[in-house]
């Protein structure tokens, strides 16, 4: 809004007026708000629970620190396929939500998770075969590459269900439940990741296998609590809810259709 009104002359060349401010009601904005405040807060929730990770690392070693940085520079490599995936499903889901279509919307969640699953098994097995290779694009120190191939399994297994994680929690975000992610996303890491990388790095392996297994048990417990919303969605009550909120019924009444 403090854009808009700093710079009239350029928003006034696009249609906004004066009066096209009356469509910001009190009503819309806290619909956004109920969207956007969940959203954000599992989004700061991701990044608290990796610093505790990352302390977690730092108790180690700083061979095992900086294998774990550079590892998960892997994970976030891989992110970028099935994040741009999990995107044009968001939209194409919403579009299908929009439009009132559960058959398509319900396809487009099958389709999308069958190819994230295929994507990440080809990713993952390569890193898996290939570890060595992978780990000299960091670095050329044998200490860090041979940890690199110590704890490649349980990377793999992070890297397979942390993917598969973001991308099943964008589908309850484009159904408008970023609450429900929300309350999943703090479970999957208060009560799943984080405590599991603390027992498992104090009472099992005290190094970066340990806490690679800690990671991915919660990015596993995170998993299957997105797959059950998804599995349990009410597509019904979802689209009556996405209408209520772009307001189609009061367009319709107003239009006299």
């Amino acid at each position: 809004i403090c854009n808009c009104a700093l710079n009239y002359h350029i928003v006034a060349k696009i249609g906004w007026t004066v009066s096209s401010y009356s469509e910001i009601t009190k009503a819309r904005v806290l619909e956004y708000l109920k969207l956007y405040v969940p959203s954000a807060m599992s989004t700061a929730s991701d990044f608290w629970r990796m610093a505790v990770i990352g302390v977690f690392a730092a108790e180690l070693g700083d061979d095992d620190v900086a294998t774990f940085n550079a590892s998960y520079r892997i994970l976030w490599i891989s992110l970028t396929f099935v994040g741009s995936l999990s995107f044009s499903c968001r939209i194409r889901l919403s579009a299908a939500v929009g439009a009132g279509d559960q058959d398509r919307a319900r396809h487009i969640i099958k389709l999308g998770t069958g190819l994230t699953i295929a994507i990440l098994l080809a990713t993952t097995l390569a890193v898996l075969a290939f570890t060595r290779d992978f780990a000299l694009l960091f670095t050329d120190d044998d200490e860090i590459v041979n940890l690199f191939i110590d704890s490649r399994l349980p990377m793999c297994l992070t890297l397979f269900f942390m993917n598969l994680a973001v991308f099943l929690e964008g589908i309850p975000v484009a159904l408008g439940r970023t609450k429900t992610v929300f309350y999943a996303g703090v479970l999957g890491s208060w009560a799943g990741q984080v405590p599991l990388s603390y027992l498992a790095i104090r009472y099992w392996k005290h190094n970066l296998i340990g806490l690679y297994y800690g990671v991915a048990g919660g990015y596993v417990l995170l998993t299957v609590l997105l797959s059950l919303v998804i599995i349990t969605t009410d597509f019904h009550a979802v689209i009556e809810e996405a209408q209520r909120r772009s307001e189609v019924n009061d367009e319709v009444d107003n239009t006299g259709l």
